[in-house]
C-alpha cells in the first residue's frame, strides 16, 4: 500500500466494531527506513491506497537478465546500504559508499 509518501507492506489488519476504522499495521518497504513499522486507522489515513501487485508490478517477463544485470543490481544494493549505515554524516553522492576514517 502507499501512504504517507512511502511504501508499506500489509502486516496485520486488526477490524473495528460497529463504524470504528479498522486499524492497519504496516511495515516499510523504501530504502531509507526498511523495516519501520507504524499503526493506521484506515479510513482516517488521508491519501492511502492500496497497490495491488497485478496492476502496478513489473509486468511480465519474457526473458531473464543476464548475471551481469544481477551483478550490478546486487553491487548497488550494497552501496546504498553502506551510505545508509550513519544518517548522521553527511555524504556525498559520488562518495557515498567510501569509508573515510575519523
Amino acid at each position: 500500500m502507499h501512504a504517507r509518501h512511502r511504501q508499506w507492506l500489509v502486516d496485520d489488519v486488526v477490524s473495528g466494531t460497529g463504524d470504528e476504522s479498522p486499524l492497519v499495521r504496516l511495515v516499510c518497504l523504501d530504502d531509507d527506513d526498511p523495516g519501520r513499522q507504524l499503526d493506521v486507522l484506515w479510513n482516517l489515513e488521508l491519501g492511502a491506497r492500496v497497490v495491488e501487485p497485478e496492476t502496478h508490478g513489473l509486468g511480465e517477463s519474457s526473458r531473464l537478465d543476464p548475471p551481469s544485470h544481477s551483478g550490478a543490481y546486487l553491487h548497488a544494493l550494497k552501496w546504498s546500504a553502506v551510505s545508509a549505515a550513519d544518517a548522521t554524516r553527511f555524504q556525498s553522492p559520488f562518495r557515498a559508499g567510501e569509508y573515510v576514517p575519523a
